[in-house]
């Protein structure tokens, strides 16, 4: 099994991120995350063909390749912060970047990152941010994270204890709690929820109801998925 491993750690060390305290030798025995999302502006422009290109295309072209190597570098910076510093250290020095903080720019952020511990640190400290409320696609985000790192215990502790963080009540709880038991292969949870939601009247927005839905087919709960199918066309009647 491939190993990340820091250059600055060389024994096993505690961090408390989400919540929880997270050993170095915990998250690193997994497999990093590789949740790159392929985007236009995070790749470099061929220009086959420029004949066909107008002036203004070609301008716009080498714009976006600069701003997208600008931020890049920006993004590398940060993870080497998040790595190298510890923790009180690590908000200081984010905080002197004045990062353009948006829902956008984290997800960026989080698909760039190759190491699953500056990850978490990130979307905690982003949590902790004025002026920036996390949303469920950043959520999501991270849940992936978890999951493709295989840390199902940390994922399953977190939404136990979801309520805890400071900035869990700026999402919708139900709908954020089914998404995460939903991607964590927890599919009788994520329907529990759900059946509760609706015994009060709620229902999923479309992301969060579109993951769980895809949930159930990897997990071959096609039975069920019918069932979600038919339960929402009778509430939106």
């Amino acid at each position: 099994m491939l190993r990340t491993k820091l250059s600055s750690i060389t024994t096993p060390r505690a961090f408390r991120v989400l919540g929880f305290s997270i050993s170095t030798s915990t998250v690193y025995s997994a497999s990093p995350p590789h949740n790159h999302r392929v985007h236009p502006r995070h790749n470099p422009v061929i220009l086959g063909g420029i004949g066909t290109l107008q002036a203004k295309d070609v301008v716009f072209s080498f714009k976006q390749w600069f701003k997208s190597s600008k931020n890049v570098l920006l993004m590398d910076r940060i993870f080497r912060i998040l790595a190298d510093l510890s923790p009180e250290e690590a908000d200081a020095a984010l905080a002197l970047l004045r990062l353009p903080l948006s829902e956008w720019f984290v997800l960026d952020v989080l698909a760039h990152g190759k190491d699953v511990l500056s990850c978490l640190k990130f979307f905690d400290w982003v949590g902790r941010q004025p002026g920036f409320h996390h949303s469920r696609a950043t959520f999501h985000a991270t849940f992936k994270i978890l999951t493709r790192a295989k840390l199902m215990s940390l994922m399953l502790g977190f939404l136990q204890n979801f309520t805890e963080l400071r900035y869990v009540h700026r999402v919708r709880f139900y709908d954020t709690l089914v998404m995460g038991y939903a991607v964590a292969g927890k599919p009788e949870i994520a329907l529990q929820l759900f059946a509760k939601m609706r015994f009060q009247g709620l229902d999923l927005d479309s992301f969060a109801y579109h993951v769980l839905l895809n949930a159930l087919v990897e997990e071959k709960w096609f039975d069920a998925f019918r069932d979600v199918v038919s339960a929402e066309e009778l509430f939106s009647a």
